[in-house]
């Protein structure tokens, strides 16, 4: 009796498709193994020199640095292919030294230069970023072109750290051109850029005093100068301040420019500041009481007592800190006891150790 093979289901066209379908995914997953196993062994060799280098650098840059011992000794120990390694171990010793040891480490890494500003143009963004970071750390007014021109670069981390580096040391001509690129870093909040350009110091006030009174600018970028300006107590951005509050309606603006006359703002202002104790935005009616507190006195106590009642919680809780800012412990008490609904909070963060 002859015994017929069975037909296979799907074809045999279909058959040998799926089977060399499970063949190619087979070999796929086989080569992405063997890839990240290559590369593994590649970043540990290449970890493994580094550190033997570095073991060869470590005490002979620390006796430099001393004064123990010539750059030159150093040096000599730099080989030709190691130039970029060497930069960057630098780059880690400039940021934990000060005064005559920077100026070492910049004259050491002076040479090597030349090289990293040429991966300024490389297409990695990382490499990009890493060699902007070199440059202003170890050379920013050489290689100031450099820097500056990173400003327009694509990738945001590279913008931003040009941007950094500019902060830190820079010359009148690149203030204007930081601040029109600032707008550009959407990625970055503006706590961060903040942070970072107030590096630049009160005598870097004139630029951002354009920006805050210039309408045609973003109001983000308008927002972060008077930010900035807050900041460095600058007396002269209370009536730029009060006009913005006067003409723009962005609520980011707005608390920016509230934030100014907080640490500036003087009795002149203070209409415009009570007008937006009842602006729609919770967060432009709590930094009014805020400027109240600061600037008015117990003249605006009725007003921000008033709002104590304010249907968002943040704008009460800024209304109980203004009180407790004025010294009026006595209204702060007086709501524990009737049971107001900030009675609680008022009792423990306010009021501690009271009965």
């Amino acid at each position: 009796m002859t015994v017929l093979p069975l037909p296979l289901p799907f074809g045999d066209q279909v058959f040998w498709l799926l089977s060399l379908s499970i063949v190619l995914v087979v070999l796929c997953a086989a080569g992405m193994i063997t890839t990240a196993l290559v590369l593994r062994w590649r970043n540990n060799r290449t970890a493994r020199q580094w550190a033997a280098r570095e073991a060869i650098w470590d005490p002979v840059i620390l006796d430099v640095l001393e004064g123990a011992r010539p750059p030159e000794d150093l040096t000599r120990l730099v080989r030709q292919g190691h130039r970029r390694h060497f930069v960057t171990y630098l780059l880690r010793y400039v940021r934990t030294v000060r005064g005559g040891g920077r100026e070492i480490l910049r004259g050491l890494a002076r040479p090597h230069l030349p090289l990293v500003a040429a991966e300024c143009s490389h297409r990695q963004a990382e490499r990009r970023a890493l060699a902007v970071q070199i440059l202003g750390e170890l050379g920013p007014r050489e290689y100031r072109e450099q820097i500056a021109g990173a400003l327009d670069d694509s990738a945001p981390l590279v913008t931003v750290i040009a941007a950094g580096a500019i902060a830190r040391d820079y010359s009148p001509q690149d203030v204007r051109h930081l601040l029109e690129r600032v707008g550009q870093l959407e990625l970055w909040t503006v706590r961060f850029l903040v942070s970072m350009l107030q590096r630049m110091g009160p005598q870097s006030a004139w630029a951002f005093r354009e920006v805050l009174d210039d309408p045609t600018r973003p109001n983000r970028v308008r927002a972060i100068a008077g930010h900035v300006l807050a900041q460095f107590n600058d007396l002269p951005s209370g009536d730029l301040a009060a006009g913005v509050l006067e003409t723009s309606r962005d609520p980011d603006l707005q608390v920016a420019a509230l934030r100014v006359l907080e640490h500036v703002g003087t009795a002149e202002h203070l209409g415009v500041v009570r007008a937006l104790t009842r602006d729609p935005e919770p967060a432009v009616r709590g930094n009014a009481i805020r400027v109240l507190a600061a600037v008015g006195g117990d003249a605006e106590v009725p007003t921000i007592r008033a709002a104590l009642d304010d249907e968002s919680h943040w704008v009460a809780i800024q209304a109980v800190g203004a009180l407790k800012r004025l010294g009026r412990a006595d209204l702060l008490r007086a709501l524990v006891e009737t049971g107001h609904r900030w009675a609680t909070a008022v009792h423990e963060v306010f009021l501690p150790g009271t009965a």
